[in-house]
């Protein structure tokens, strides 16, 4: 005997309180829809007339499923293309390759920028690709393109961009300092702080610097520290000439002094000949 308010397949429709094999839809014609099924609302003895028991409650849920169709990359890809005003297909004309062509070569490529350069390389009017086989970049689109035998050009490289490929490691180049920048870096650790231009009418250890990678032995280096005097003085360097001002105030690179330590130019000579 079947529970009261059973609604399992079991035995079949038009057995007491049989659902048979399923919910039945009524579907209407303004789209909504009534489910239909059978429920055994009574446990009666049918040669004695006694009612065993009877249905009194029950509640049934209703669950609905939803199927989700998402997009696949080249489809993306491709929808992306239409959108930014690339109209051609997989063939294209102009001799430009379309962005439906990018969005397959794409697929092959690890990088956004080895699909880019592949892009650039399909300059021939027929290609071929293990995605869609031949295309045809001599030819027209004028169908879609509102008369124009091509798209705009970059087609393909927007697609490489519209498929989120990686972009390749970005490697950054250090390039060690020269003798001139190891000569300021040790006068700056040797606690001379003025720059080029200088107070107390005192050559500064970075001017020493300049001064001692164009001498060619230390004691020259010494006697042009010797020939800085005054306030302004031409230096002859590396770079070439500028000039230095040595009744200037280093009081910001100084902690509030106007010049840096005494003998800093004779410092700088030392730095680059010990």
């Amino acid at each position: 005997t079947l529970p009261l308010g059973w609604t399992g397949p079991e035995r079949g429709r038009g057995y007491i309180g049989a659902a048979g094999t399923g919910v039945y839809v009524d579907k209407h014609p303004d789209g909504s829809r009534t489910l239909l099924w059978r429920v055994r609302l009574l446990d009666y003895d049918c040669e004695t007339g006694d009612v065993k028991d009877t249905f009194v409650k029950q509640s049934y849920e209703i669950i609905t499923t939803t199927t989700v169709t998402t997009m696949s990359p080249v489809g993306s890809c491709k929808a992306s293309c239409s959108a930014a005003g690339f109209c051609c297909g997989t063939n294209s004309g102009c001799a430009l390759p379309s962005c439906h062509q990018g969005c397959e070569v794409g697929l092959y490529e690890e990088s956004v920028w080895s699909c880019i350069e592949k892009c650039q390389t399909m300059t021939e009017c027929f290609q071929w690709n293990v995605a869609w086989g031949h295309s045809n970049l001599c030819t027209s689109c004028a169908d879609t393109c509102d008369g124009e035998h091509c798209e705009p050009a970059g087609g393909c490289e927007h697609a490489c961009h519209s498929l989120g490929l990686p972009a390749p490691p970005t490697t950054t180049t250090t390039t060690p300092p020269g003798p001139l920048q190891i000569c300021k870096m040790k006068c700056a650790d040797d606690g001379f702080c003025c720059g080029s231009d200088s107070g107390c009418e005192r050559p500064s250890c970075q001017i020493g610097c300049e001064l001692a990678l164009v001498s060619a032995t230390k004691d020259a280096c010494l006697e042009s520290c010797k020939g800085m005097t005054g306030c302004f003085n031409e230096v002859h360097g590396p770079s070439g000439s500028s000039w230095a001002n040595q009744c200037t105030s280093c009081s910001s690179t100084c902690n509030g002094n106007h010049c840096e330590p005494e003998k800093g130019c004779e410092q700088a000579c030392s730095n680059v000949f010990g």
